[in-house]
């Protein structure tokens, strides 16, 4: 998988492979990679922030990504969707991150995939994003609320459905709120 030296978003990126194929519990998968890296206290916060963002915010930067993938999600390597999920991830979420570096680093992990010409489209989507003005499509929330707020909060729809339904809407939102 080549040989660029560790960093905070490819061991982010490594750990959310694993995750996504399956290979062990989210906080067992960063630890050992984060203890293997030979990081630095700061490099290890980021990569940190960066896998747990991306698994918490899941369902939303699928819902962000989809409008510029026109085959579909699952038509994209998990390797090159963990990257696009990742610079997502740092152009909505991390304030910390200039757009120009989340572009930059996704396009260079890209070289770290089996199909090493897919810079180019990560850098077209992600391009294509920020000229956009890094939108979240959401459905009206008087329309179809459960699915709004599943988008927005990234909670599954049922489970919104089911809180809004034992709770009240009132306190459904306060509850996927806290859930970030």
């Amino acid at each position: 998988m080549g040989n660029m030296k560790n960093t905070a978003r490819k061991i982010a990126w490594k750990a959310l492979c694993r995750m996504e194929n399956a290979e062990g519990y989210s906080n067992l998968v960063l630890d050992q990679l984060l203890r293997e890296s030979g990081l630095s206290h700061r490099d290890k916060s980021f990569a940190s922030v960066l896998f747990y963002g991306v698994l918490e915010r899941r369902l939303t930067l699928d819902t962000m990504i989809a409008p510029y993938i026109p085959r579909g999600l699952a038509s994209v390597e998990t390797e090159i969707l963990m990257i696009l999920r990742m610079s997502f991830y740092q152009l909505s979420y991390m304030d910390g991150v200039e757009d120009f570096a989340a572009v930059h680093e996704g396009v260079a992990l890209c070289q770290l995939t089996k199909r090493k010409s897919a810079g180019g489209f990560v850098n077209a989507v992600l391009r294509s994003f920020i000229r956009d003005g890094k939108p979240l499509r959401l459905p009206d929330p008087k329309q179809d609320p459960e699915s709004y707020y599943s988008l927005l909060y990234s909670c599954p729809r049922w489970l919104v459905a089911q809180f809004a339904a034992d709770y009240g809407w009132d306190a459904a939102i306060r509850i996927c709120e806290a859930s970030i």
